[in-house]
Order: structure tokens, then sequence, then C-alpha cells
């Protein structure tokens, strides 16, 4: 019978055994969740040191961009190129992800810049055309019209001469894209004709010259209030005119020129 109680009890060997088998594991769990609590700590704390607000490129020459960029750990990429006859050639005018976002370091930021030569192509003949198609010709090769100037002539609004920097220009003579052409129209034998007038207000500078030669008028004196740069240049909108815009009603002299006043902020 002794026996048999004996067998049913564990030794004091196994009992230490297993003794030490819990620790061990209680050990072993410890080191487990202070090693996730210090990876997790760590992780956090490298991303919040990578994370860094982009600057703002808009506006800088390429140069200056890259220095500040080499600073802060970023990379810079063009992907794209246009031009705006009043910002400086190779100036960035745009730019992706947006001055302010949060980034890692190392990332790249893509860039458009202002391209410092233009591509060429041949002056098309716009004598004897109508303003209309004139404009269409021009528009379709990057080109845009510059001041109509109305003379007297029985073929209204016929193109009468064609015109680039106050000088003759002849159909085949390669111009810069993006160049104003001046064109010479015909009144009609109506020279104290007056027209609509448009309403520019909350337009862009292009949006408002578009909408001026449309109607037969010219873009006046131009005052940008408010800018500090040449982006705020770009975003700015019309918020006064002269002539003023009073109604559906209100007429200027076919060939006028319309002062506007523009600003970023509306």
């Amino acid at each position: 019978m002794a026996e048999k109680e004996n067998s049913g009890e564990k030794s004091p060997i196994k009992q230490k055994l297993i003794r030490i088998g819990i620790i061990a594991e209680l050990i072993i769990a410890f080191y487990i969740v202070v090693f996730v609590i210090f990876t997790t700590f760590l992780r956090f704390y490298t991303h919040h040191n990578q994370s860094i607000s982009v600057p703002d490129f808009k506006s800088l020459t390429l140069q200056r961009a890259a220095q500040i960029a080499a600073h802060e750990n970023l990379q810079l990429r063009i992907i794209d190129s246009t031009f705006i006859d009043y910002m400086p050639r190779g100036s960035i005018i745009d730019q992706s992800p947006r001055p302010g976002t949060h980034v890692k370091r190392n990332r790249t930021i893509f860039l458009t810049t202002n391209a410092f030569c233009r591509a060429k192509v041949e002056m098309p003949r716009l004598v004897g055309l109508s303003y209309r198609q004139g404009k269409a010709t021009l528009e379709m090769l990057g080109l845009h019209v510059g001041q109509l100037i109305y003379q007297p002539d029985f073929a209204k609004n016929n193109i009468l001469k064609q015109m680039h920097n106050n000088t003759p220009i002849a159909a085949g003579t390669m111009i810069e894209t993006g160049s104003k052409i001046d064109l010479v129209l015909g009144d009609g034998y109506e020279s104290n004709y007056s027209i609509p007038l448009p309403n520019l207000k909350g337009k862009s500078y292009f949006e408002a010259a578009n909408e001026l030669n449309n109607a037969y008028l010219n873009v006046g004196n131009v005052t940008i209030t408010d800018a500090f740069s040449p982006t705020d240049t770009i975003n700015a909108k019309v918020y006064k005119q002269s002539p003023a815009y009073y109604n559906s009603d209100s007429r200027a002299p076919i060939g006028a020129k319309i002062d506007i006043w523009l600003s970023p902020e509306q």
C-alpha cells in the first residue's frame, strides 16, 4: 500500500524541474514582451525623425532648390516643363507633393519648370483671313493674339496686316511658340461701333485676355497686387476692370483697351 501511495506523488526532483520550467517560460515571455515594446517604440521614433515638411520650391532656380533638397535629404526630379513669359527661365513653377506635406527623408519631389528655350514654328499667312480664322490658326501653332488694331477698311474684322514687336512679320518666318502677334483689322468704316463688354471678375489673366480678344477688345494696363512670387501671379484672378462691367448692357468701343487688376486673394 505504501509503495502505491508513493508512486502517486511527484518526487521533489520532478517538482523542482517543473518550477524551473515555469520560471524559464515566464522569463522568456517577459523578454518577448520587452522586445516587442522596444521595437515598436524604435520604429515609431525612427519614423518620427524621418518625417519632414516639404519645402516650397516654387519660383526658385534649380540650383537653389537642389541646395535646399540636399540639406533636407530630399531628391528632385523634373517631370515636365512649360513656358511662361513673365517667369525666369529655368525656375520652378509647380511641385508634387505640395509644400507643407509631411514625407520621409529621401522622398522624391517631382518638379515642373519654366523652359529655358521655346520651340519655333513657321509664321502662317493670316492676311485676308477673318479674325476668327486667324485666331484659330495662331492658337493651333501655339501662338497668341496680341493687340487688335483697327483701321478704316470695308472688310470688317478681316486681317489686313500681321505684326510682331511693332514690325510686319512675313509668312514663313520662324518664331518662338508663345509669341504674341498683333493683328491689323478692318473696321468696316464703323470706327464708333461699340460692342458688349465682358465681365472679367474672377478670371485668370489668360482667361480674361482670351475673352477680350473674342469680344474684339484688347488687354490694357495690367496691375497685379498682393503677389509675392511668380506662382502667385499665375494664380491671380481679376477683381477689377476699367471700363467697369455693370450689367449686360455695358459696352465698349471696338478695339478698346480694358485695364485689369489681379490679385491671388479673392
